[in-house]
C-alpha cells in the first residue's frame, strides 16, 4: 500500500504554499494528488508518495508486439497521477527527487505532463513520450526521461487549463521493481511579458557593453 505524506515548507513572503489534496478532482478518476495553482501568488506545494523503480517506463514493453511494438511505455498503476489546475497562464516549475537519499537508491525520478484530465482507471500501461493513445484528450506537452541522477527539474510555460502530471521511476538496474519513496515540487509564476523580456536582454546588453569600456 502507498504511504502518502503531506509536507509543509517555509516559503518566501510572497508566495502562496498550496496543500495538495488527496484522491482525485470531481468528474475524474484514478489521481493520487490534485492541485489548484494560481501564478499571479506564486503558489507552490510539495508533496511525498510511493512509486515503482520501473513505473515511468519498463524496458522490457518497450518491443511487446501487443503493445505494438512502442518505446518508452510506462505502468498505469504504479505510477502517480497528478491532477493539476492552473487558474492563469503559468510559467510551471517541476521538481521530483528521492525522498531519503540512502533508502531510494533505485528511484530515478522521470515524469510527464499532459493537457487535460481522464477519468479511466482500467488501462494498465501508458505512452510516456507522446500523446496517450487511450485517452485522446491527453495530449503530451513535456516529459523528463532520467535514469542517472536522483533528482530531476523541468520548467515549461503553460496556458491557464487541466493537467495531468504522471510520476514515476526509470531505474534500469533492478531485476525486480520495488517501491520507493519520492518528493515532488511544483511551483507556478507568471509566465514574462514578452515585453519585459525583450527589455531585459536590453538592459543586459547595455550593461555588458558599459562594463567593456
Amino acid at each position: 500500500m502507498k504511504t502518502l505524506l503531506l509536507l509543509t515548507s517555509i516559503s518566501p513572503l510572497s508566495a502562496a504554499l498550496i496543500t495538495a489534496n488527496s484522491g482525485s478532482p470531481s468528474d475524474t478518476a484514478g489521481y493520487t494528488w490534485n492541485i489548484a495553482l494560481d501564478s499571479a501568488n506564486d503558489d507552490n506545494t510539495t508533496f511525498v508518495g510511493s512509486v515503482g523503480s520501473w513505473s515511468w517506463e519498463d524496458k522490457d514493453l518497450n518491443e511487446d508486439p501487443s503493445l505494438g511494438g512502442n518505446n518508452n511505455i510506462g505502468w498505469r498503476h504504479q505510477s502517480d497521477w497528478i491532477a493539476v489546475s492552473l487558474t492563469n497562464a503559468t510559467r510551471l516549475s517541476i521538481k521530483m527527487e528521492r525522498f531519503d537519499a540512502s533508502s531510494n537508491l533505485a528511484l530515478f525520478p522521470s515524469f510527464t505532463i499532459y493537457e487535460s484530465f481522464t477519468s479511466i482507471t482500467d488501462k494498465h500501461f501508458y505512452e510516456n513520450d507522446r500523446d496517450l493513445s487511450w485517452d485522446p484528450a491527453l495530449l503530451h506537452h513535456g516529459h523528463l526521461a532520467n535514469s542517472t541522477l536522483n533528482s530531476g527539474s523541468m520548467t515549461l510555460d503553460l496556458p491557464a487549463g487541466d493537467y495531468t502530471l504522471v510520476l514515476g521511476g526509470n531505474s534500469t538496474s533492478q531485476t525486480s521493481s520495488v517501491n520507493v519513496n519520492y518528493r515532488a515540487s511544483l511551483t507556478a509564476a507568471p509566465v514574462p511579458e514578452p515585453s519585459s523580456v525583450a527589455l531585459s536582454l536590453l538592459a543586459g546588453l547595455s550593461l555588458l557593453a558599459r562594463r567593456k569600456r
